[in-house]
């Protein structure tokens, strides 16, 4: 299985590869899907992003993309290794 291609099957998703937070269905494999592989440590990191998450959004007024984004070169994580932003704080 390639975990990098898992989350981006155009028959499951109908734009596969932009972010959307509200993408439906949300079956992902992010943190596995149940079964005997599901990461016992799953909650904590869902916990620290929607807490950060809502901390941020209260706090910002805009975000922009200020370069290109630069991902990590791996056949087991699909991640970002940079992404230039600028935050414009209220």
């Amino acid at each position: 299985m390639w975990f990098a291609a898992a989350n981006r099957d155009p028959d499951q998703y109908p734009n596969p590869h932009k972010l959307d937070v509200a993408r439906n269905p949300t079956d992902h494999l992010t943190f596995g899907r149940g079964g005997p592989h599901f990461c016992l440590g799953a909650h904590l990191p869902k916990l620290e992003l929607r807490l950060f998450l809502e901390e941020l959004v209260d706090r910002m007024s805009s975000i922009e993309l200020t370069g290109r984004p630069e991902r990590i070169r791996s056949n087991f994580v699909n991640g970002l290794k940079r992404l230039p932003v600028r935050v414009t704080i209220r």
